[in-house]
């Protein structure tokens, strides 16, 4: 019988043990450490890890108001390019949610660590010192992003003050994602409270200043804040992150900016790499990694084509933001990337069939196409490739 040893309890800790304990018959030795609490902030999911949680921790509706969680039918736009609000768009029957990332850890906790197969260990390990067959980490941000990390130069946002506004029942059924004067903003609706991020860079906007900035927006939505979080960041990913025993996942593993929820979809993706590779045996070390690698690129240039499209705001951070943008798009071509190919093919073909294989999170050509017409990208683009 094998063994799985998984570091950390937070979100990405609690569906990576739901994960193999659904589609393996291993043990598993689930380490955390108690003292270490849970950033209170809202999180959405795109489509995917709806059905995952479904298959491998049997939720429900019931589930559903357990979480407090709301439903998610889309991403409001607004400020970008041309300045017109527009919402992305999930197709009819199908939904995210957004929900808090702390009720969900002690809710799932709660379910799994019930499990015969589960052993719950407090308190801090070294990974490559576990006895155990396989390893995932999902232990948090690293202390230092050494020389086994990429940092990416093309996002260029690294901070974001997190407003919770408390309110009586949600307001609206989708996420936003507001241009603002130094970044974007987020709204996540949860039952009970709703999240708005601001998320800018520290280099040209301060906390005073992004908390004046983001005032206007409160108002608009009728929100009094009622705590804050300043939180800094880097956008970082792994060079190498399967091996033949240990593999991370979630921050452990990676974290660029929150543009498009891309968090829990590509964390669940790792846990279903791990298992093609230790479980199933149908691919290698290398191939994991190269997937792993080509994922985080096309990310990448799914945020870089929204600050390629500029904002209804000129000034410093902007124009930073779109040549950074435009300079990881160029990339993109230069290197024939999926993301790439697939704006292409869109470009040429706005009927092309719906489905195609996933580049980021968007994974059928209307995502492409709404952002190609609504940011008003098509000269722009061609412009680009030619």
């Amino acid at each position: 019988m094998k063994k799985l040893a998984v570091v950390g309890r937070g979100t990405v800790g609690c569906t990576t043990v739901a994960h193999f304990l659904r589609y393996t018959d291993w043990d598993i030795d689930w380490y955390y450490d108690p003292d270490i609490s849970p950033t209170p902030v809202g999180e959405a999911t795109t489509l995917a890890i709806i059905t995952t949680w479904r298959d491998t921790l049997d939720f429900t509706a019931q589930d559903h108001y357990a979480l407090q969680s709301t439903t998610k039918v889309g991403i409001m736009k607004r400020g970008w390019g041309p300045g017109d609000k527009f919402l992305h768009s999930f197709p009819m029957g199908l939904t995210g949610i957004h929900f808090s990332g702390v009720t969900f850890q002690q809710h799932v906790f709660a379910r799994l660590q019930s499990n015969k197969r589960v052993n719950t260990l407090e308190g801090n390990c070294i990974p490559e010192e576990i006895d155990s067959d396989f390893v995932i980490v999902c232990s948090g941000t690293p202390k230092d992003i050494d020389n086994n990390f990429t940092v990416s130069e093309s996002i260029p946002v690294n901070a974001c003050l997190v407003s919770q506004c408390e309110w009586d029942e949600p307001r609206f059924d989708y996420s936003l994602t507001y241009a603002m004067p130094n970044g974007w903003a987020f709204g996540i609706p949860l039952k009970n409270r709703c999240s708005i991020g601001y998320v800018h860079n520290d280099k040209y906007a301060d906390r005073e200043t992004v908390n004046k900035e983001v005032e206007p927006l409160l108002n608009e939505l009728d929100l009094t804040t009622s705590r804050q979080n300043y939180l800094k960041f880097q956008n970082y990913y792994r060079k190498q992150n399967y091996s033949d025993r240990i593999v991370y996942n979630g921050n452990a593993s990676f974290f660029l900016e929150p543009l498009e929820a891309t968090s829990t979809g590509l964390s669940d993706d790792i846990s279903r790499t791990c298992w093609d590779l230790w479980f199933k045996k149908n691919t290698s070390v290398e191939q994991s990694n190269d997937k792993y690698l080509t994922e985080m690129r096309n990310i990448e240039l799914m945020i870089s084509l929204h600050y390629a499209s500029g904002s209804i705001y000129e000034n410093d951070f902007w124009t930073h933001a779109k040549e950074k943008g435009i300079a990881r798009l160029k990339q993109g071509i230069d290197n024939d990337e999926l993301f790439m190919q697939h704006l292409y093919r869109c470009l040429t073909n706005p009927n092309i069939e719906k489905d195609l294989p996933k580049a980021g999170s968007w994974d059928f050509s209307p995502s492409f196409n709404t952002h190609i017409d609504m940011l008003q990208l098509k000269d722009f683009l061609f412009s680009l490739i030619k």
